[in-house]
C-alpha cells in the first residue's frame, strides 16, 4: 500500500481563520433574511393600507347596523305576534259572549219570557186570577226575633 500523503485530506494545508468563517456565515445569514423580507413600503402601499383598513372599518359597522336592525326588528315581530294572538283570544270570548246575549235577546222578545218576569218580579196576574202569598217561615222568624229585639209585640 502506498504512502498517504497529507494533500490528500481537504483543509489539511489551509490554515482556517475563525472570525473570517464567522463573518461570512453573518454575511450569508444578512443575504438570506433580505431575501426574505418584503422591501420597503412606500408611501402609496401606506396609503392603499390606510384606506383598506378604514374600509374594513366601516364594512364592520354597517354589518353590526344592519344586524341591530334585523333583531330589533324581530323582537318587534315576535311582541305584535303575540299580541295578536291575545287578541284573537279576546275576540273569540267576545264572539261567545255576544252569541250569548243574542240569544237570552231573542228569548227576552218572546211573549212567554215576558209574562215569566212579569208574574215573577213585578208580581203581576191576569184578569180573573187570584194570586196566594206564602210567607217563608225564615222570614217571619226573623221578622219576629227583630221586633221583639226593638221591644215592639207582634200583633
Amino acid at each position: 500500500m502506498g504512502k498517504k500523503s497529507k494533500k490528500s485530506y481537504p483543509g489539511h494545508e489551509d490554515v482556517i481563520d475563525f472570525d473570517q468563517a464567522r463573518e461570512a456565515r453573518k454575511q450569508k445569514r444578512k443575504e438570506k433574511l433580505e431575501k426574505k423580507a418584503p422591501p420597503e413600503k412606500d408611501v402609496l402601499s401606506q396609503r392603499r393600507q390606510a384606506k383598506r383598513r378604514r374600509f374594513a372599518i366601516i364594512c364592520t359597522a354597517i354589518i353590526l347596523l344592519l344586524a341591530a336592525i334585523i333583531a330589533t326588528a324581530c323582537i318587534n315581530l315576535w311582541k305584535l305576534n303575540k299580541e295578536r294572538i291575545e287578541a284573537e283570544a279576546e275576540l273569540d270570548t267576545l264572539n261567545k259572549k255576544q252569541a250569548e246575549m243574542e240569544n237570552e235577546l231573542s228569548q227576552i222578545e218572546s211573549s212567554e219570557y215576558i209574562e215569566q218576569e212579569a208574574r215573577a218580579e213585578l208580581h203581576m196576574i191576569l184578569p180573573g186570577e187570584t194570586m196566594y202569598v206564602i210567607p217563608i217561615k225564615e222570614t217571619t222568624d226573623t221578622a219576629i226575633e227583630q221586633e221583639e229585639e226593638s221591644g215592639a209585640k207582634p200583633q
